[in-house]
Order: C-alpha cells, then structure tokens, then sequence
C-alpha cells in the first residue's frame, strides 16, 4: 500500500522550477538526492546532459556510456517502489541494505565541495547516525541552503566540520543564493 502512495504521490506531472534548470545547467558532475521523482534527470537531459541515474547497489558496477553526470538517488526511484527506502525499518537498516551508497557517499564528502538543497531532519539524523565519522575528517567546504534550521544542530555540525548555513525564505531566495554563489 505504500509502495502505491510513492507512486501515486510523485507520478503526479510536476513542472520543473527555474532552481532545476539553473542546478542542471551548472558543471556539476554529481547529484546526490533524496527525492523519488525524476526533476533532475529531467532538467539534466532538457539541459542537453547524459544522466546516469543509480537507485540501487547493482546499478554501481555499471556506468551508461557517455554521461554526463552521475545521479545517486539514494532513497530511490518512483518508478521502482519496492525498491524504495520509505519505512522506518528502512532508514533503521539503510547502513547494511545500502552500504555500498554509504561507500560512495563517504568518498565524495571527502573528495568535493558539496552544496545541500532543503532540510529534511531525518536526513540529517542520516548523517548523524551514518557519516558522523566522515563529516570530523571534511576539509572541503559544505554548502547548505536551508529555509529553517536547528540552532543546536547547525551550532554542532559547524563545530564539527566545514560547514556554511545560508538561510533562505523560499524558492526565490534559494534561486538568488544558487546564483550568486555558483556563477
């Protein structure tokens, strides 16, 4: 039943906001998300790039000739529900089900600058439980644009690795920030 709601929910036709466009324009080699829908393959390929998207651990042996960027979709896809990250036990058991996303995460933290969209607290608590280790070891900067945070956490993370908070008030605000910080 609730493989059915992922469906129904993000199979909605959704149109893509200029933040897509700008993002998939940029020369970004490696998104990293948590949405199910398909937005940013989407803005990528109307962008005129080769996305290759992975969902799962045996889509990491594998790369589509020719693309352009790499797109790690770690909870999953819409059009592959089963195979979705979606329940508590799922997150709970995300470091054993999904340790070879976790690998490739890991390096990335440690080898590029990242910039985060949003703020989904069980995401942070993600990191928390299963990358804390990583973030104390970051000598890359990590961007974050935010439209409410935890003073706690953002105090903590800041305390723990390289981290900038930028507070924004709505998808227009974000837009400026994007701009104004990766142009």
């Amino acid at each position: 039943k609730i493989n059915q709601l992922l469906v129904n929910e993000f199979s909605q036709s959704a149109s893509l906001t200029e933040n897509h466009r700008i993002l998939a324009k940029l020369p970004i080699e490696t998104f990293w998300t948590t949405n199910y829908d398909r937005m940013i393959e989407s803005a990528l390929s109307d962008a005129g790039k080769v996305p290759d998207v992975k969902y799962n651990n045996k889509q990491l042996a594998f790369t589509v000739p020719k693309r352009d960027v790499l797109v790690y979709k770690m909870h999953g896809d819409v059009e592959h529900p089963s195979e979705a990250i979606l329940t508590k036990d799922d997150y709970e058991s995300y470091h054993v089900r999904m340790q070879p996303f976790l690998n490739a995460l890991s390096g990335d933290l440690v080898s590029k600058t990242f910039l985060f969209l949003g703020f989904i607290p069980q995401f942070i608590h993600f990191f928390q439980t299963h990358v804390f280790q990583i973030l104390t070891l970051l000598e890359r900067m990590i961007f974050y644009i935010v439209e409410a945070a935890d003073k706690l956490l953002v105090g903590m993370l800041q305390c723990i690795c390289r981290i900038y908070f930028i507070q924004a008030c709505g998808i227009d605000e974000t837009k400026h920030y994007i701009t104004e910080f990766l142009f």
